[in-house]
């Protein structure tokens, strides 16, 4: 077999096909994202972002020249639409603008995180989930030592008394190996 595995690649579930340099599936452009992609995904969010940003400028002028009555739009010349109505659908089509401006903002700026990291959006998950792992299972832990501590004598019927006398050991333990 001369198929040869690299820790960047990846098999990705969606496209069923094995990604070189793995980043992750994007489901807006529904394909793999991957280190010779990557500066092109880049490149679309910040022109998706600049693009938003200019209908919601493009709509608050023409909300602000509604009010101020100074000119007709286009919408008003060649469909006959009322100036009320031109008003709302212009700020609704702001308003799911400037929702989509957001959003876009917060993706944009997370990949910059993740640029300025050098991580892969696959390992940042995977370290996220693991930092996860780890904390709720000391967590659990700690709270098995504190009721243990409390009152070891009291304890709930449904936990064995060796369990109870092992956990706070157990929490030292792992307390060391995270602060080191």
């Amino acid at each position: 077999n001369n198929f040869s595995s690299y820790s960047t690649s990846k098999h990705c579930k969606h496209c069923e096909r094995c990604v070189f340099d793995f980043d992750h599936h994007c489901l807006f452009v529904n394909n793999c994202i991957n280190g010779t992609s990557y500066r092109t995904f880049f490149v679309m969010l910040a022109s998706t972002m600049a693009t938003t940003l200019t209908c919601v400028i493009g709509n608050i002028f023409l909300i602000y020249n509604q009010f101020k009555g100074n000119k007709q739009t286009i919408f008003q010349i060649y469909y006959g639409l009322p100036s009320d109505a031109v008003t709302a659908l212009a700020l609704v089509i702001s308003l799911i603008e400037l929702a989509c401006f957001v959003a876009v903002t917060h993706l944009f700026c997370f990949h910059c995180f993740l640029v300025w990291k050098n991580l892969t959006t696959y390992q940042y998950i995977m370290q996220k989930r693991e930092h996860d792992a780890r904390s709720s299972s000391t967590t659990v832990l700690r709270k098995a030592s504190k009721m243990s501590d409390d009152s070891e004598h009291s304890s709930p019927s449904w936990i064995p008394r060796k369990i109870i006398k092992f956990f706070p050991r157990t929490t030292r333990i792992e307390m060391q190996e995270l602060s080191s």
